[in-house]
């Protein structure tokens, strides 16, 4: 599946069809499975996208709270005909409610301190990555928290519109998000990705090769 985990055959037929067809078996399959296999990387995305000061522990409520409230409307909703998979239209409203319940972590903890951006289409992104790990190896541990420390330093190198071509390069080089995908989730047009998704490439490449780490 190209924007997501692997996922076990039968669900992966069950993607094929929209939402509303699934039966309450088929919808508790798919579920399982969110809590199952692909679980560590949607916690990690939920902590990205809630934006500090929220923990890994923050990450998991809101992952449980979304499930509760919206996961059963959001499978209704999906139509594969719309040309969005599922993996991508799950992450996308997960996303929006991350947002918000990461302004309301931010205003109750620290309300002097907001940490979003105005991007060049009006819409307002938490933009800041966080120091987290989802593995128990003290190794990869290490590596992983040396490349998310070394990458938000090279993130102010994007320029005066970084919000924008931030979100860009998170959703295409992070989330493994189409140009398609990125284009409608930030409403603006495809070559306006491409464009700024090479761009910031190319900046958070020379970045980090200045720094010793060959991206």
């Amino acid at each position: 599946m190209a924007n997501g985990p692997k996922t076990p055959k039968e669900i992966e037929m069950l993607f094929d069809r929209p939402g509303r067809e699934w039966s309450p078996a088929q919808q508790g399959q798919v579920k399982l499975w969110l809590f199952a296999e692909p679980l560590p990387r949607i916690l990690f995305i939920v902590l990205m996208h809630l934006g500090p000061p929220a923990t890994p522990e923050d990450a998991e409520d809101t992952f449980i709270c979304f499930c509760d409230k919206r996961l059963d409307k959001v499978m209704s909703l999906y139509d594969p005909s719309q040309g969005r998979r599922f993996w991508s239209f799950f992450l996308l409203t997960l996303k929006r409610y991350c947002y918000d319940t990461g302004d309301k972590i931010r205003r109750e903890r620290n309300p002097l301190s907001p940490l979003e951006a105005e991007s060049d289409d009006g819409n307002t992104y938490s933009i800041e990555l966080v120091d987290v790990t989802w593995s128990t190896d003290p190794e990869v541990t290490a590596i992983q928290n040396e490349f998310v420390d070394l990458l938000r330093t090279c993130l102010p190198a994007l320029g005066p519109d970084g919000a924008t071509r931030k979100q860009v390069f998170i959703l295409r080089h992070l989330h493994d998000f189409s140009i398609a995908e990125i284009a409608a989730s930030l409403s603006i047009t495809p070559n306006y990705v491409r464009v700024l998704a090479h761009t910031a490439r190319q900046i958070i490449r020379e970045c980090l090769l200045a720094k010793g780490w060959l991206l």
